[in-house]
C-alpha cells in the first residue's frame, strides 16, 4: 500500500518510511472526527479514505470476503445511539436527519416557556445528553482504530520494515553523559525501567506488538470499522443539526434568563454596585458553588481549596452577563445557584496572592466540587476579608460582606451597618491611614475660633 499525493500532503509527509509521521498525521485525521463541523472537509475526507484502504488492503491479504460499500442502517443506527427518556414520547430521533423538522420540534416545546424551562428542555440534549449518542458511538470505535493502526499498516505497506524511522530513543545515554553522573542513578532507572516495563532498547514498534495485537481485528470487524467510516460523512451531519439547534434555543433561552433578571431593578443595581471596581486596583475573581448555603458559608468563614492557585477554582473578572448565565460541572450544578465574588487587591502593580496555607486545627465546611474530585479534603483557604460577597441566583439577591476589607467602598450605606462585633482590618486602617486628610480638621478649629 503506497500513500497518495494527497495524503502526503495532509499527513505532512515527505519520506513513506517516515513512520511516526504517517502515525502522527493519521491520528491527529481521526481525532478530529469527534468535533468535525463539515464532513466535507479535506482533512476528514482523506483520513476516511486512507483508512478505508488501510482496511480493504488488509482484508484482501487476509483473503477475506469484505466490500469496500459496507455501511449502516442509518435510521436504526439513530434509534440506537441516541437515548431518549422515556417521558419524552415526541422525541423522534430521526429527528437529527431533517434539520427543519427538528427546529420545528424544538419550536413547538420551548415556545411561552420561561428561562428556567427552556434550560431543562435543553438539557437533555446537552453536555451528556441526547447530542452525545454520537460521541459515544464515535468512542466505541476511533481509539480500536488509534490501538491497531500501526500493525494494520506494518503489514500491508510496501516499505522494508526495517527502514521505518521513529524518534531517537529517548532513553539512551552517551558515555559521556556516564561519566557525569554516578551509578546511584544508573541503578535508579534500571529500577524504574524494570518497575514500569519501559522498553528502552532500538526495538521496532512493529515488532514488539505484531503477535500481541495483529490478530485482534478480525473479518467482522474489519466490516464493522468500514461500515462506521463510510456512515461517517452523515452521522457527522446529524449531530451538527443537534448542536446547532441546541445552541439556536440555548442562546435564546440565555437571553430570556438574563431579562428575567434585569427586570428586577433592586438586583440590577445591587448587582452592579458589587462587581464595580477599579481594575488597577483590584482583580475579582469569581467562585461558583454547588449549593446555596454553601456561599454564605464561604462569606462566613472563608473558601476552602485543594490546591493554591486561585484559578483552580475561580475565573477571573467576568461581566455582569456571565455572572448570570455563569454555570459549570457534569451537570451544570456549579454556579447554577450562587457565585462568589473574592478580592485580589493589587499592590505595587501586582495582585495579592490571597490564598493561604489552612491554619492548623482550623475546620471549615467543605463539599469539594467534581471538577476537584470528591473525597479531598482542604489544605489552603482564602481568608473572608477578601469575600466581597455573594449573587444569590435563586432569589435574585446579591449579599454584600460586612468582613470585606473594603467593605465601605461597595456599601451605600457605609459603616453604619456593619456588625460592631468584627473589628477592622489591617487593610482597612492602612486605606484609613493612606485617605486621611489633617486639613479637615485645621478648617475645623478655624471655625470655632
Amino acid at each position: 500500500m503506497k500513500l497518495t499525493t494527497q495524503e502526503k500532503r495532509i499527513f505532512n509527509i515527505s519520506d513513506e518510511a517516515d513512520a511516526f509521521q504517517l502515525f502522527n498525521g493519521v491520528e491527529n485525521g481521526l481525532l478530529r472526527f469527534y468535533d468535525m463541523e463539515d464532513c466535507e472537509n479535506e482533512t476528514f475526507l482523506v483520513t476516511n479514505n486512507f483508512l478505508k484502504r488501510l482496511l480493504m488492503e488488509v482484508a484482501k491479504k487476509r483473503n477475506y470476503n469484505v466490500s469496500g460499500n459496507e455501511r449502516y442502517d442509518v435510521d436504526e443506527l439513530l434509534k440506537k445511539i441516541i437515548r431518549v427518556p422515556d417521558y419524552m414520547e415526541d422525541m423522534d430521533p430521526l429527528y437529527y436527519k431533517d434539520y427543519d423538522k427538528f427546529d420545528e420540534y424544538f419550536r413547538k416545546n420551548l415556545d411561552g416557556k420561561n428561562a428556567k424551562q427552556m434550560s431543562t428542555f435543553l438539557a437533555h440534549f446537552e453536555e451528556y445528553g441526547m447530542n452525545d449518542g454520537f460521541r459515544s458511538f464515535f468512542a466505541d470505535r476511533i481509539p480500536f482504530m488509534l490501538d491497531n493502526l500501526q500493525n494494520l499498516y506494518y503489514e500491508v505497506a510496501e516499505v522494508d520494515k526495517d527502514s521505518f524511522k521513529f524518534f531517537d530513543n529517548p532513553f539512551d545515554v552517551t558515555e559521556e553523559t556516564k561519566e557525569m553522573l554516578d551509578d546511584s542513578f544508573f541503578g535508579i532507572w534500571d529500577d524504574i525501567v524494570e518497575e514500569e516495563g519501559i522498553r528502552i532498547q532500538n526495538e521496532p514498534e512493529y515488532e514488539s506488538h505484531k503477535k500481541e495485537k495483529k490478530d485482534e481485528i478480525t473479518e467482522e470487524k474489519i466490516i464493522d470499522l468500514i461500515k462506521f467510516l463510510n456512515t461517517c460523512p452523515l452521522l457527522i451531519k446529524y449531530r451538527e443539526n443537534g448542536m446547532k439547534l441546541t445552541e439556536k434555543y440555548r442562546e435564546e433561552a440565555d437571553k430570556k434568563k438574563l431579562d428575567e433578571f434585569y427586570l428586577d431593578k433592586e438586583f440590577t443595581k445591587d448587582l452592579r454596585r458589587i462587581m464595580c471596581h477599579d481594575k488597577k486596583k483590584h482583580v475579582y475573581y469569581y467562585h461558583g458553588t454547588t449549593i446555596l448555603s454553601d456561599a454564605q458559608s464561604i462569606m462566613e468563614k472563608g473558601l476552602g481549596m485543594m490546591r493554591q492557585d486561585i484559578l483552580s477554582t475561580s475565573y477571573p473578572e467576568f461581566n455582569a452577563d456571565g455572572v448570570i448565565l455563569y454555570t459549570n460541572g457534569f451537570g451544570g450544578e456549579i454556579g447554577r445557584d450562587a457565585v462568589v465574588i473574592i478580592d485580589s487587591p493589587i499592590s505595587f502593580g501586582k495582585p495579592k496572592d490571597v490564598v493561604e496555607k489552612m491554619p492548623e486545627g482550623k475546620k471549615i465546611p467543605f463539599c469539594p466540587s467534581g471538577l476537584q474530585g470528591l473525597n479531598g479534603r482542604p489544605e489552603y483557604i482564602v481568608d473572608p476579608k477578601y469575600i466581597v460577597g455573594y449573587i444569590d441566583k435563586v432569589h435574585k439577591k446579591v449579599v454584600f460582606n460586612p468582613r470585606y476589607y473594603d467593605y465601605d467602598r461597595i456599601n451605600q450605606e457605609g459603616a453604619e451597618t456593619r456588625p460592631k462585633r468584627l473589628g477592622f482590618s489591617a487593610e482597612r486602617i492602612a486605606e484609613a491611614i493612606r485617605r486621611f486628610n489633617p486639613r479637615i480638621f485645621e478648617k475645623t478649629n478655624q471655625k470655632d475660633k
